[in-house]
């Protein structure tokens, strides 16, 4: 085998172990989000729904309100115990697959939100329980990255049926494994060609 092959063929191999390394769990703010991260709104949301969807993220526990925190303005999702819904209750994130990292703009009524993720087997991967502030006093980002996130819930546990708003929540899908294949053969396709036309 000639060196520049073994060199491709090390190459490929050290990509596709990078891409399949798991990533310790990390708070995250959202700038720190890749170029790749689904944003999801409220917007599109009818006030009083209880499950909204984007196709891929669920989210659950609480309703859609048409009140807007200051500084915000359309749609949230809160557990003020309107709708049928529990005051106070934790609101979920529900993937279809899994994600590496989840976030979203909380208004928490100045109580400290605790926010976990969760991998497919109710097994918790990371906690946090923080008051951020960057978009106001009780309101800011809180975010979360670990592999193999499956849900998330945030709640007030510290303050009994407090409401929370949920907004502008942002999360990284995992690549499924045939993207990251067809992404080897494609840098193996590269190298041939290049190698073809010298």
């Amino acid at each position: 085998m000639s060196i520049k092959k073994t060199i491709l063929c090390s190459a490929l191999a050290s990509l596709l172990a990078v891409a399949a390394m798991p990533t310790q769990a990390s708070v995250i703010t959202r700038a720190q989000f890749g170029p790749t991260a689904v944003n999801y709104g409220f917007e599109n949301a009818a006030n009083g729904a209880l499950n909204p969807t984007d196709g891929f993220l669920t989210v659950s526990g609480a309703h859609v309100t048409s009140y807007a925190p200051p500084g915000e303005t359309g749609m949230t999702y809160t557990n003020d115990g309107a709708y049928g819904t529990t005051g106070g209750s934790a609101i979920r994130f529900s993937f279809a697959s899994e994600v590496s990292a989840v976030g979203f703009t909380a208004y928490y009524n100045n109580a400290p939100v605790l926010f976990q993720v969760f991998n497919a087997q109710n097994v918790l991967l990371d906690s946090i329980s923080l008051r951020p502030t960057d978009c106001g006093s009780i309101c800011g980002f809180i975010g979360l990255r670990a592999a193999g996130i499956s849900y998330a819930t945030a709640s007030l546990p510290t303050v009994n049926s407090h409401n929370i708003y949920a907004d502008n929540i942002v999360y990284e899908r995992v690549p499924e494994p045939a993207s990251v294949a067809l992404f080897g053969l494609g840098m193996l396709g590269l190298g041939l060609r290049r190698r073809m036309a010298k």
